[in-house]
């Protein structure tokens, strides 16, 4: 059983991987000078200010092209952007001038290659949706961060009424006909995207999680749209 878990595991992490590979091309030119994403940047930075300075070590966990990188980063904060997609970062690095963040990709499994105790702070923005094993996951950002580090995610608010409408769409297209319908029509990569989107979690089980991790919740707001930005403190469980 635990091989089966981790050969789906696997397979989840590469399909992942070619989903954003194939997006790369068009990614910053959809969304540079989208308002929603400058509004996604600076509601992680009005969120770290209040935890971690600017000139914090930073890492930025499934970084894309780097957009909200390069957002902390000219607010002052020393950033590292990782993800899994090496097209993601070649774009990021075209992005990136020479006093920017630095990019690197991550295998998708493993430890991330980073010492212990090595970052003030971790964020990662609409990535943890997309992980076979988030708990793993969080307990490596534990291992990185620096005793009481800031932790940063946005996940998908499931209390939001259009995220219950994608719930009910990802039932329907486990019917053959209409997923072999939508997979060969103009609607495949939102086919794609939901079905790679596997964790629509309720905000009590992501604190389950974060806890087992090792992670205080400071705050779980209201909702706010579509996602939910999950603050958390690194607590000193070595």
């Amino acid at each position: 059983m635990t091989l089966l878990l981790n050969q789906r595991s696997e397979r989840h992490v590469e399909e992942t991987k070619g989903f954003f590979d194939d997006l790369a091309g068009g990614w910053s030119k959809r969304y540079a000078d989208d308002p929603a994403m400058f509004a996604r940047s600076q509601r992680f930075y009005s969120s770290l200010i209040m935890y971690q300075q600017p000139g914090a070590k930073l890492l930025d966990f499934g970084c894309g092209s780097g957009l909200v990188a390069k957002h902390l980063a000219d607010k002052g904060y020393n950033v590292t952007g990782v993800d899994v997609s090496p097209e993601m970062i070649e774009h990021a690095n075209l992005l990136s001038s020479v006093s920017g963040p630095e990019f690197r990709v991550y295998a998708g499994k493993g430890e991330l290659p980073f010492e212990a105790d090595s970052y003030d702070a971790v964020i990662s923005s609409s990535v943890f949706e997309y992980l076979p094993d988030p708990q793993a996951i969080l307990s490596d950002f534990h291992r990185v961060l620096k005793n009481g580090g800031t932790l940063l995610l946005t996940v998908p608010d499931m209390r939001n009424s259009f995220r219950k409408k994608e719930s009910i769409k990802r039932a329907l297209m486990l019917f053959p006909p209409i997923h072999y319908f939508l997979k060969k029509s103009r609607w495949r990569e939102g086919l794609s995207y939901l079905r790679l989107s596997c964790n629509r979690f309720s905000i009590e089980r992501w604190q389950r999680i974060l806890d087992a991790a090792g992670f205080e919740v400071l705050s779980v707001p209201d909702e706010q749209g579509t996602l939910i930005m999950l603050s958390a403190r690194a607590q000193d469980v070595r």
